[in-house]
């Protein structure tokens, strides 16, 4: 879950240019994480509901 912490976090590892290249890798990898188990929550929840009825 994205708190406040990690937002400080960011902006703290933008004032420094050698964590740009790993501040964007970060996103990338965090939105493909959050893309993938939303995906797989909304398959599973509706095989769920398909064995259910």
């Amino acid at each position: 879950m994205f708190t406040s912490n990690h937002f400080w976090w960011l902006v703290h590892s933008c004032s420094e240019p050698r964590s740009y290249h790993f501040l964007i890798t970060a996103t990338i990898r965090y939105t493909w994480i959050c893309t993938t188990a939303r995906r797989y929550y909304i398959v599973h929840s509706f095989h769920t509901q398909n064995i259910r009825f």
